[in-house]
């Protein structure tokens, strides 16, 4: 099977290894001392404007019921802790839209004030109307899975109309970003899919097009709470998608480039497990739009991995709890792992040192 370069330059946001720079600030977790997170995810709101055939924040989307929303208050309260934590950076996405909560361009600000850097993950439906805001964000990713309005229809389930709105929404963003310095980088998000794979040029084409600073390709995985099949992709699949993704990366200048994300993946694009135990449980978390605390963001809405809540979670990180839950996680139970990288590295650099790190 074809094996292709995933970037042109390693030195990029989506290489995994860069988590090698956190080893000395995670080393006291194999004695049981948990550092706070130098990173977390907020979600504003469990609402959905779009119904997504592969989402995997399912289970925490409301469906008219239980309306979460973070309010100005719980804002103030996360992101005092926050900086009390030193916390770096924070990744605004969530079980949910997150710009159908207006409160989110508080949350953004009010980050942005304590200097903690923002990216952020959306369907695009109400970019238009955050285009200030976004000047205090490092980048934003916005997820499309399509080049044309009727496959975007099929996986977003959706008018066809929608489609042309997004790409309008980021060409409005792009516009403004041409006449700001302080923009962030845009990135077209694209999840493989049976019926979507054809389209990755045209993708990355339409991407450069409206003024994308990247696209980011990967394969799409079933959620946690399913094995419904969403991803079985069979061998002609999967080499004409990594043709298509080779053909995209002729795309490239100095302003945009195509990043074709296989590292956490097998051959057959299974997801990888590469390590025995998930220790990334205790080098992040997500804070949910009701202020309940949990430790996966591809697991939101299991009840296994919460941990705390937003009034409890200063005195309860790295407490009893945190630590017994490592022995609750059957990692081959898992979709596709976001944190594969911080496994990998804390069980072969920190734990068995095979990189011999203290040596440069």
């Amino acid at each position: 099977m074809k094996i292709i370069s995933e970037w042109t330059n390693k030195y990029n946001a989506f290489n995994g290894l860069k988590c090698l720079v956190h080893v000395k600030y995670w080393d006291s977790i194999k004695d049981g001392i948990i550092p706070y997170p130098i990173f977390i995810s907020i979600d504003p709101i469990n609402l959905c404007n779009f119904d997504c055939r592969f989402c995997n924040a399912k289970m925490s989307i409301s469906k008219g019921k239980n309306k979460h929303a973070l309010t100005i208050e719980m804002i103030d309260k996360i992101v005092n802790i926050l900086e009390k934590w030193k916390t770096k950076a924070v990744c605004i996405a969530g079980g949910g839209e997150p710009l159908l909560n207006p409160n989110t361009s508080y949350l953004i600000k009010k980050l942005h004030s304590k200097n903690i850097k923002i990216g952020l993950i959306t369907n695009g439906y109400r970019l238009d109307q955050f285009v200030y805001d976004l000047k205090y964000c490092e980048w934003v990713g916005i997820s499309i899975d399509a080049a044309k309005n009727t496959t975007y229809s099929k996986i977003k389930n959706v008018p066809l109309s929608t489609f042309q709105k997004i790409i309008d929404n980021i060409k409005t963003v792009s516009a403004h970003k041409i006449c700001s310095c302080d923009a962030p980088e845009i990135t077209y998000k694209f999840l493989i899919h049976p019926l979507n794979y054809r389209e990755i040029f045209d993708a990355s084409y339409l991407a450069k097009q409206i003024g994308c600073n990247t696209i980011h390709i990967r394969p799409g995985g079933d959620p946690w709470f399913t094995k419904k099949g969403e991803f079985n992709f069979t061998k002609k699949q999967i080499e004409t998608a990594k043709n298509l993704i080779e053909k995209s990366r002729k795309l490239e200048d100095e302003s945009f480039k195509v990043y074709g994300i296989m590292h956490k993946f097998t051959n057959t694009w299974e997801p990888r497990k590469s390590f025995v135990n998930c220790y990334a449980i205790y080098t992040t978390m997500y804070i949910a739009p009701n202020g309940k605390v949990g430790l996966c963001c591809d697991r939101r809405g299991d009840p296994i991995l919460e941990l705390s809540d937003i009034d409890s979670i200063d005195t309860d990180w790295g407490g009893p709890k945190h630590l017994e839950l490592l022995n609750k996680i059957d990692v081959n139970k898992c979709p596709r792992c976001t944190y594969t990288p911080v496994n990998e590295i804390f069980e072969n650099v920190i734990l068995k040192d095979k990189m011999l790190y203290d040596f440069i």
